[in-house]
């Protein structure tokens, strides 16, 4: 649609809307706020169209979806507008996939750098090591750009083609690549473990840390656990630190597999109460509804992490350590445009199953064990080891992850005293 169709289409749309509410007497307050904040915008669209000075930034699209963003951000911190090309990445993310080249970026003394590429993954197979330096994407010099560029350059449709200007690490050897765009499988699971305590009888803790939660991560999560189970685990840690959420169902299927048949994991109200939905696992045991558990959380733990840590906690099923959670607990509802746009909005909260409200509160965990801000940055800084400087590396190797230890010594003194 020309940029001279939409705008005519719009306008017609929101006269249609106020006229038809105009002549409508019950209506009239409504149908005359609506018409006059209508011709406020259409007004504001028009002197800005002719005046600014820059009229590639002006085009009816860009400046109607910037109104859009702006709408949406003034609601609550949760709301959003996704353009086209934002929409079909963010359903690719909830389904824990991503479509892209396959590879993890870090700035590394100022200089994004390749720390891993899955295997593979379209980037693995054009030849891309771990340690390479990014220069350039497109014929854009990645000096000078934010994250969200760099990632908005790798990222889009499959089948597109990406050109990388790489510098190989350890040699002035320069690569320029292209390689094209696939779907990748990413793991919500980050590291996977098992920690030896030193009683009772040397028993086995195993440790997952798990990143998110979207369409396949209760499955990871099974199998994980099972490897453990039959390595002689006797118990679990699942670390939802710095964990952002997900999808609500995955997190029900996730606390499904530790709680007994027909439990509730979390409800949910919408506007003033309304539409009450109880959301429940499956009329059958989990299978690790047995083995004793923790929970590790800090206060990056959020939304679907939060569900999980609730349910759990409330049933007494999982002792939770660490720092109360961020307190992300309410629905956003999709709502695709007829373009390929989107709007996600709240439209709901959640409770946990003693209704406790999320939003706002988090779960406060059993037992209290922080991080300090260096910390934090070095528990994040262990996933790219390899690719530290020496500031970063002195942080790592110092590093005690006491909200760990903690949770270790708390089923080590549950295993002793059963």
């Amino acid at each position: 649609m020309k940029h001279g169709q939409f705008f005519r289409a719009w306008m017609g749309l929101q006269l249609l809307l106020g006229g038809t509410l105009l002549f409508s007497l019950a209506a009239a307050p409504v149908a005359n706020d609506l018409a006059e904040a209508t011709l406020l915008f259409s007004r504001v669209l028009q002197i800005v169209r002719q005046d600014y000075v820059d009229p590639e930034k002006t085009n009816y699209r860009d400046l109607i979806y910037a109104s859009l963003r702006g709408m949406l951000r003034t609601l609550d911190p949760h709301c959003e507008f996704f353009d086209p090309e934002g929409y079909k990445q963010e359903k690719y993310e909830s389904e824990g996939e991503t479509s892209g080249l396959g590879i993890v970026v870090a700035q590394v003394s100022g200089v994004f750098t390749v720390v891993s590429s899955m295997d593979n993954a379209p980037a693995t197979q054009a030849g891309v090591r771990a340690g390479d330096q990014i220069t350039a994407v497109n014929d854009v010099p990645t000096r000078g750009l934010t994250f969200d560029k760099l990632g908005r350059l790798l990222s889009g449709e499959p089948g597109q083609m990406v050109k990388l200007d790489l510098l190989r690490a350890g040699s002035s050897q320069r690569l320029q690549l292209s390689i094209k765009r696939e779907i990748v499988h990413t793991s919500s699971i980050r590291d996977a473990r098992l920690i030896s305590t030193e009683t009772p009888a040397a028993a086995k803790v195993g440790y997952l840390r798990v990143t998110e939660f979207v369409a396949h991560t209760a499955d990871e999560i099974g199998r994980k656990l099972e490897e453990f189970k039959q390595a002689g685990a006797s118990a679990f840690i699942l670390d939802l630190r710095f964990n952002p959420g997900g999808l609500v169902r995955s997190a029900v299927d996730t606390s499904a597999l530790f709680l007994p048949g027909k439990t509730l994991v979390v409800a949910t109200e919408g506007r003033s109460g309304s539409n009450r939905q109880d959301l429940s696992t499956p009329d059958r045991d989990g299978p690790f509804a047995v083995l004793p558990m923790a929970i590790l959380v800090n206060g990056e733990t959020a939304s679907a992490a939060e569900i999980v840590t609730g349910a759990l906690k409330d049933a007494n099923r999982a002792v939770v350590v660490g720092e109360t959670t961020f307190g992300k607990g309410v629905i956003q509802s999709e709502v695709p445009l007829p373009d390929g746009a989107a709007i996600k909005f709240t439209t709901a909260e959640y409770f946990t199953p003693r209704h406790n409200a999320i939003e706002q509160r988090g779960i406060v965990p059993n037992i209290m064990a922080t991080f300090s801000l260096d910390e934090a940055r070095a528990f994040l800084l262990q996933d790219r080891r390899a690719y530290l400087n020496a500031e970063e590396k002195a942080l790592v190797d110092h590093f005690k992850d006491e909200p760990l230890d903690r949770a270790v010594d708390a089923l080590r003194a549950y295993l002793a005293y059963k």
